[in-house]
């Protein structure tokens, strides 16, 4: 007993950080149609969720139909395939599973965050104010979508990358590109760092499982569907950027006869036969939808609270990414890249942009805490700070509108959040500026 008593006393905030995280998940199932996360609910919706064809695709896997799935969500095996598992071994319903699985996902990610705050900046119950806001709550209520669970593998493989467990870190992260093939872009990223790094075994690590993951998706590939365009995976993905570029930042829709239900197009053109790939053979741009370009912003602004602003705060400080750690620079690049990329690459845009959590719940403490001296703030600006943070963050759920079918113009007005921070900084600014002054005169 004390032997289990000593392993634990280091990580105990964590786990307790972990099943706090645990509990909040519970009640937001509970009161889902207040808190309309996902949505508005009458509360007789099942949980959980499966209102797109992303979540009936995994739920069409997990029931052994990978055939009849498209790509590229049949490159997306593992997590769907070990829910069917579990659920026909344990004899257990497909929603029962994948809630529980949900559940575990969601209290791995509480204790890998609070932990890795924990050994950087001794903060782990700043995990709290990140865990206990909409995105990671509406990951486990879309338990049949592998997003949460996505997150929690790269957060694992950012603690044991920490604890120096190279060789299991590296095996999480493969177990996480099967998962997600969009771990390819944490490849680059990791390889990129560790080469302007000099990281050769790290470099050498982020290629392998880079080779690996890209290997075993594409046979996965092989047992589904083509894409809805019927065009070869990488023209597919990398016809995504510009398609969702127009459409999130500007709202400018491509219509395409390949997909001939999706908007109305204001005018069409042919397309030559040289650029006949897959079935598209007319192309129109649809009306203009201003609703998309306010959703992007809003979802820049929200899903990581105030923390776009310590960005630009600290970027005017001129910290130097080269003198920190390995991992965290890692965890800024590829946080930050997925943070702006996350329009680009589908139409939830809330979603995608919530795959930049690194750079917001890992690297941006640590850089604040370096940055600040120790005991520079005072409490009441941290609880100012603190409660903007996780206000702007609710403020989208709190207005209840749902992704485009009602105006978010009213979430706009959180900007009240961001001019209070504003006013919190330039007065921590101003004192450290005198403080500096008086104790050059001295």
């Amino acid at each position: 007993m004390n032997a289990f008593i000593t392993l634990i006393q280091p990580v105990r905030h964590s786990l307790l950080i972990a099943l706090l995280c645990g509990l909040a998940a519970v009640a937001a199932m509970v009161g889902r149609s207040e808190l309309a996360l996902c949505g508005k609910d009458d509360g007789q919706r099942a949980f959980p969720y499966d209102n797109s064809v992303d979540s009936h695709s995994y739920l069409q896997i997990a029931q052994g139909q990978i055939g009849q799935v498209a790509s590229p969500f049949s490159k997306r095996v593992l997590y769907p395939a070990v829910g069917g598992w579990l659920s026909r071994h344990f004899h257990l319903s497909l929603a029962a599973t994948f809630l529980g699985m949900g559940l575990f996902a969601y209290v791995l990610l509480a204790f890998c965050v609070a932990e890795l705050l924990r050994l950087a900046i001794k903060l782990p119950w700043l995990a709290l104010l990140f865990l206990l806001t909409p995105q990671p709550l509406i990951g486990f209520e879309m338990a049949y979508m592998p997003d949460l669970f996505h997150m929690s593998l790269l957060a694992l493989f950012l603690l044991l990358w920490w604890h120096q467990a190279i060789k299991s870190a590296f095996v999480v992260l493969f177990i996480a590109f099967i998962t997600r093939e969009n771990t390819l872009l944490a490849c680059l990223f990791l390889g990129y760092v560790a080469w302007r790094r000099k990281e050769k075994i790290l470099l050498a690590g982020a290629a392998g499982v880079f080779t690996g993951g890209m290997v075993v998706t594409s046979f996965f590939a092989k047992w589904g569907l083509p894409n809805r365009h019927h065009m070869p995976d990488f023209l597919y993905l990398l016809g995504k950027v510009p398609y969702y570029f127009l459409y999130n930042l500007f709202g400018l829709r491509i219509w395409s006869d390949a997909r001939p239900d999706e908007g109305v197009p204001i005018f069409t053109w042919h397309l030559p036969t040289w650029l006949w790939v897959g079935q598209d053979r007319e192309i129109g741009l649809c009306r203009p939808e201003w609703t998309c370009s306010v959703f992007t912003l809003v979802s820049w602004l929200t899903i990581f609270g105030v923390g776009p602003y310590f960005l630009t705060w600290l970027w005017r400080r001129r910290a130097r990414f080269n003198t920190m750690p390995v991992l965290i620079h890692f965890c800024f690049v590829y946080g930050l890249i997925s943070f702006f990329a996350g329009p680009l690459l589908g139409d939830w845009v809330a979603r995608l942009v919530g795959y930049g959590w690194p750079v917001f719940w890992i690297a941006l403490p640590y850089w604040l805490a370096r940055e600040t001296p120790a005991g520079s703030w005072s409490k009441s600006r941290l609880a100012i700070i603190g409660g903007c943070f996780w206000l702007t963050s609710w403020w989208p759920a709190i207005w209840q509108y749902e992704q485009r079918n009602e105006s978010p113009w009213a979430s706009l007005t959180l900007v009240i959040f961001y001019f209070i921070v504003w006013q919190v900084l330039k007065g921590e600014s101003t004192a450290d500026a005198s403080l500096a002054k008086t104790a050059g005169l001295a």
